[in-house]
């Protein structure tokens, strides 16, 4: 158990971390314009992994609705490999519009990730799942004909799927049915891979297995989510992917595209396209963000130290890691967990603690009527007060220390807090920059229709507060923007204000945030609503697969 007498370091450890992860109202103002201007220099020219890429996905047509038709749709993301067989029919499912009449989830082991043989491990499970498709197939055909009715499931029978797959990395693209692979992230390894055409080197594959399957689309996981929302609500601009990786998309102009050139396709022209974005890769140069000692370590260790340095601030894959690197350097300064045979492993071994396990610790004492959860616990006292500590002791018993004290629980709950509020703050700027980026498709008229994202992720989904600060922030923020640029007012350039947990409500207030007050219906306007996308990556993926 933490001693008292290391109370009072503790709280000064907290507030020194607090100030090196902290953005102010000056680096946010300045986040917005900055990333504006690396969206439009990737849109005209081709850049390389250090800069936002703003790749061209091919993506012309937006969803009806009424798509139709059987298809194979797999998505390779950073943590499972699945693949699912749609059909697609509004007739007989007229709630959805499809039913998924198989679906299987393979979890991609790190040997996996780097071992150069990614293509063919995908290969053997996707021909697992057609083989296991067509028994269960038989099966029930057996069932419910006749004895002697002849079976129709012989090989010469089975159809060729038409197949969307979404390859979670960035790609270069010339056509919807191509992607060379730029780079890795999320983990992955393999240069063998890198520079190659993802679709031929899959198909070969199957192909020599003998898989009765076409791919006809390849596209990044955020452009599938953006195509999925587009499939319930026309009025879908972007969306955004907050899981083990993090990046946005949305619809551009494609007479805004200057770098496709002579490749824009000629009956798309002056129409438009999703753009991938790629935003992991923002601020690489570290003009903007401040970055603490503990997110230099997370770099200095990590396959591609000084890259992604956005997506290392917001992503599943790291915000375990940055707590548990802060933990580490708690216990090797011991201010904490006095009895080592009690520590964990998890606390000494690089990316054993998961974003899952903050995201449970941060989930007490969060109620739905609190819109973050520290809003009402900033001492020791307060938070011992909030309820029993009895469920959060036994997460941080179960994963990082036997005996925790109360102060140490106090403590490791607000390093978590930090970690993840930091990256909601930065996934709300980046997409305030994105929606900035087409203001045409945004209004603040008397009977506005509010723009959709569409989001998907566990860090989202499963993160206390995260939600509700995203909306927050990204709607007023816009809206400030949008005004300033309407009536003559200015953004704010004298506030300079830290933001927290605390204060981060009044803070992004429209009238804190102008120079000039606003009217009373501007504020009430909602400009953008979040729209969470269950399964979205690998549905937007079988819509695709039916209208490439």
């Amino acid at each position: 158990m933490a001693e008292n007498s290391n109370q009072q370091p503790l709280l000064e450890f907290l507030s020194e971390l607090e100030t090196s992860f902290a953005l102010s109202v000056p680096v946010c103002l300045n986040f917005v314009p900055s990333f504006l201007m690396e969206m439009q220099n990737g849109l005209v020219q081709h850049l390389s992994n250090e800069h936002l890429q703003m790749l061209a996905s091919h993506v012309t047509t937006r969803p009806t609705g009424s798509e139709q038709g059987k298809c194979l749709s797999m998505d390779l993301g950073g943590t499972n490999f699945r693949i699912c067989l749609y059909d697609f029919d509004q007739s007989k499912y007229p709630t959805s519009g499809y039913f998924i009449l198989k679906r299987q989830k393979y979890l991609i082991s790190n040997s996996v990730k780097t071992n150069g043989l990614l293509i063919d491990w995908m290969a053997y499970c996707t021909l697992q799942f057609l083989n296991d498709y067509y028994v269960d197939l038989q099966d029930l055909e057996t069932e419910t004909s006749s004895s002697s009715a002849p079976s129709n499931s012989n090989s010469d029978s089975k159809e060729t799927f038409r197949c969307g797959l979404t390859f979670s990395f960035p790609i270069k693209q010339s056509s919807i049915s191509s992607g060379i692979l730029q780079s890795w992230t999320k983990g992955f390894q393999g240069p063998e891979i890198v520079g190659k055409d993802i679709v031929s080197l899959f198909q070969q594959k199957l192909d020599e297995k003998g898989a009765n399957i076409k791919i006809v689309a390849i596209t990044n996981d955020t452009v599938s989510l953006l195509v999925a929302s587009g499939y319930f609500n026309q009025s879908s601009q972007m969306s955004i992917i907050i899981g083990t990786g993090n990046n946005g998309c949305y619809w551009e102009s494609l007479h805004n595209v200057k770098k496709l050139g002579h490749e824009a396709p000629e009956s798309t022209k002056g129409k438009e396209m999703v753009i991938n974005i790629e935003w992991g890769a923002f601020d690489n140069s570290n003009a903007i963000i401040p970055l603490s000692k503990f997110d230099k370590s997370l770099h200095d260790s990590s396959p591609t130290p000084g890259f992604q340095k956005l997506e290392k601030m917001i992503s599943g894959l790291y915000i375990g890691e940055i707590v548990r690197i802060i933990l580490e350097d708690l216990v090797s300064s011991g201010l904490i967990f006095s009895e080592s045979s009690l520590i964990s492993p998890t606390v000494f071994s690089p990316y054993a603690l998961d974003t899952e396990v903050v995201s449970k610790i941060l989930s007490f004492p969060f109620t739905e009527n609190k819109r973050f959860p520290l809003a009402e616990s900033n001492s020791v006292e307060d938070f011992t007060r909030l309820g029993s500590l009895e469920t959060l002791r036994e997460i941080i018993k179960s994963n990082i220390y036997s005996d925790p004290s109360d102060l140490e629980l106090y403590v490791i709950y607000r390093v978590c807090s930090v970690v993840t509020f930091r990256a909601m703050i930065l996934c709300s700027l980046a997409a305030s920059s994105v929606l900035l980026k087409r203001p045409d498709v945004l209004s603040l008229d008397h009977s506005p229709v509010p723009r959709i994202i569409g989001i998907e992720g566990s860090v989202y989904n499963n993160i206390p507060g995260f939600s509700s600060v995203l909306s927050f922030v990204v709607n007023n923020v816009v809206k400030a923007h949008i005004i300033a640029q309407k009536n003559q007012n200015k953004i704010t350039s004298n506030n300079q204000t830290i933001i927290t947990p605390f204060n981060v409500f009044e803070t992004f207030e429209l009238d804190n945030l102008l120079t000039d007050p606003t009217s009373a219906s501007e504020k009430s306007k909602q400009l953008v609503n979040f729209n969470f996308v269950d399964g979205g990556c690998i549905l937007g993926t079988a819509i695709l697969a039916l209208i490439a």
